[in-house]
């Protein structure tokens, strides 16, 4: 895989020689789509939590996961605004991993929220695989091979097809016609 320096989505210039650079130029070079992934994250968990809050007996039920998610996206969106060193970039990215499985834990351990939230609840495992490729790439440092490279740019469109997507209706989801990519 070719690094082209490229940053996706709502990244952003990395700054000029008057102004700090928001991200540093280094870590972007190491990894170009890392900015564009924070911003998945973050929308994953605003979503997420966005979804759980607006039914008052999931809200009642799972306080400690919306708080661990507001922390979660906070954090997540704290990274575009700091030049990190590689260490400490791959340490903050696993805290935010840690604050999501407490959170995949506290979500399953109830039906009627599973229930309730399937569709939604998908965002915990997209995000963890994304979390996961973030932070193996930035300790790594390396150019992917193009197998993962391949699987990760089909994870990222799984990612904003559940952001921008709807829910099907039930009998739709299991006659749903197969797609021409997979979600990993």
């Amino acid at each position: 895989m070719r690094w082209d320096n490229r940053l996706t989505e709502d990244a952003s210039v990395l700054g000029d020689a008057a102004q700090a650079p928001i991200f540093s130029v280094v870590m972007a070079q190491c990894y170009p789509y890392l900015l564009g992934d924070l911003s998945v994250l973050r929308r994953l968990f605003e979503d997420l939590h966005q979804d759980l809050a607006a039914v008052p007996e999931t809200a009642a039920r799972h306080p400690e996961a919306l708080d661990k998610l507001s922390a979660a996206a906070a954090m997540a969106d704290g990274l575009r605004h700091l030049s990190p060193s590689r260490n400490e970039l791959v340490t903050r990215l696993r805290s935010i991993l840690q604050q999501l499985n407490g959170i995949e834990e506290d979500l399953s351990s109830s039906m009627e929220t599973i229930e309730r939230h399937a569709f939604k609840l998908q965002h915990v495992d997209f995000a963890t695989q994304l979390l996961t490729s973030v932070i193996v790439s930035a300790a790594l440092g390396e150019a992917l091979d193009p197998l993962t490279a391949a699987r990760l740019r089909n994870l990222r469109d799984c990612c904003r097809q559940a952001l921008g997507g709807a829910a099907f209706p039930a009998q739709q989801v299991v006659t749903f016609p197969r797609p021409e990519r997979r979600c990993a």
